[in-house]
């Protein structure tokens, strides 16, 4: 099976925050179970594994963990974002590379003390929305399922996902789209490095 996208690998010239999240065609990101694992359909998950596969530290949220239990990156460190910080650490498989954050500042703490440069949000859509609101994604991923036997059409996907994380056209541009069977994977770029 060819790649979803040719080449997503990250830049080495300067610090990369990323995001890579799967919405439904309302710009849900969990199905009927109440997690994303009912939504996937196989080639997100293509992506998931090849964009974090050289990320350096993997952020998610605690309500993820919580649900979908503990998925640690293949190499560095796993963040938490956990207002509360009660967390299932006795399943953890590996606590000397997990780090947990109760605000934004402690993660940025955690971020430069790690002195990760290549930083994937892989949480839900609050969790991505506070990185935008703070202004630090350089990239977000958002792969977008169309609604049961309806046809992909590019420009709803793309519609979809500003829609559903509010992604201002002078802010984000839309730099892919990639339509497959039930799916669009759309990959925007922050204006101030996507012609760098």
């Amino acid at each position: 099976m060819s790649p979803v996208f040719d080449d997503v690998s990250w830049p080495h010239e300067q610090p990369w925050w990323r995001a890579n999240i799967l919405v439904d065609h309302n710009g849900s990101a969990t199905g009927l179970d109440g997690t994303s694992a009912s939504l996937t359909r196989g080639r997100d998950r293509e992506l998931l594994r090849a964009v974090r596969a050289d990320a350096q530290l993997v952020i998610t949220g605690g309500r993820t963990v919580r649900e979908e239990g503990w998925f640690l990156p293949p190499q560095g460190l796993l963040a938490v974002m956990s207002q509360s910080q009660k967390l299932p650490m006795h399943t953890c498989p590996d606590r000397e590379r997990v780090r947990v954050a109760g605000s934004f500042g402690e993660l940025l703490t955690i971020v430069d003390e790690s002195q990760s440069p290549r930083v994937l949000c892989e949480g839900g859509p609050s969790l991505v929305r506070l990185l935008l609101e703070h202004k630090v994604l350089d990239e977000l991923f958002v792969s977008v399922l169309s609604e049961e036997g309806d046809k992909h059409e590019e420009g709803a996907s793309e519609e979809v996902a500003r829609a559903a994380f509010a992604l201002e056209r002078h802010i984000f541009e839309l730099v892919q789209l990639v339509a497959d069977e039930g799916i669009a994977f759309t990959r925007f770029r922050h204006r101030r490095v996507s012609h760098n």
